[in-house]
């Protein structure tokens, strides 16, 4: 049996340990595995020792990206800050970002302002505007000057230091047209007011005192309930 297979040498100790703890040749210096100034008498070429003892072995060392000693350190990690000098293409991006949110804003304000634009025109194209206009030869009148008609018309009498009174309901009035105020004829009283509103409910108001005429949106003369108001064909001077 000894003659039909080559009887392959063994290791020593000492080569075995040459194997496992090889000296701390240049190559394996990054991998910490050498003993140094205290590792036995090795061969330094640890190829021509594994070929003198039948042992080729062909193993490829992958060298890692980065390694580090045990005493050494990793160095720190290059952090951003906003004091930081950015470069060519942030400073593109930026400007990029600056000029997309500056577009988006002028639209949204563009878009408001032509809403905006567009209510108040629709709200003027239907807004009746009454104005009181006395005529030498019938008195008192109330007209509409508007764009629209007047409807749910009261009109009440303010006298010198007192409250406003006598609320009456007349007819609608419609654009560019007037109505009488009969009861009223060539009487010389401080203050007429009226309160109307337009086609889609929207009220308004419409004062004259001492030949001072002013409108408002809104009521300002106060609200009377049905049975305050009167008739205006049940006034005197109305027949």
């Amino acid at each position: 049996m000894a003659g039909k297979y080559n009887a392959r040498p063994k290791l020593s100790p000492t080569a075995l340990l040459q194997l496992l703890l090889p000296h701390q040749h240049p190559r394996l210096v990054p991998f910490s595995l050498g003993l140094g100034n205290h590792s036995l008498p090795l061969t330094q070429d640890r190829e021509a020792l594994v070929r003198q003892h039948g042992f080729l072995r062909t193993a490829r060392l992958r060298r890692p990206s980065a390694v580090y000693s045990s005493t050494s350190r990793p160095p720190p990690r290059k952090t951003h800050n906003l004091w930081d000098t950015p470069t060519g293409a942030e400073m593109k991006l930026e400007t990029r970002d600056i000029f997309a949110g500056t577009a988006i804003l002028v639209s949204v304000v563009t878009f408001a302002l032509s809403y905006l634009h567009t209510w108040r025109s629709s709200i003027l194209s239907i807004k009746p505007v009454l104005v009181f206009a006395y005529d030498g030869g019938r008195g008192w009148a109330l007209r509409n000057v508007g764009n629209g008609p007047a409807l749910n018309i009261i009109v009440a009498e303010k006298p010198l230091n007192s409250e406003w009174t006598n609320p009456i309901r007349i007819p609608p009035i419609p654009k560019e047209g007037e109505f009488v105020l009969c009861w009223l004829g060539h009487t010389n009283i401080s203050g007429l007011g009226a309160t109307y509103t337009d086609f889609r409910n929207r009220p308004y108001s419409a004062t004259c005192q001492k030949d001072l005429s002013r409108t408002f949106d809104g009521l300002t003369l106060p609200s009377w309930t049905e049975d305050q108001l009167g008739k205006h064909w049940e006034q005197p001077g109305c027949h």
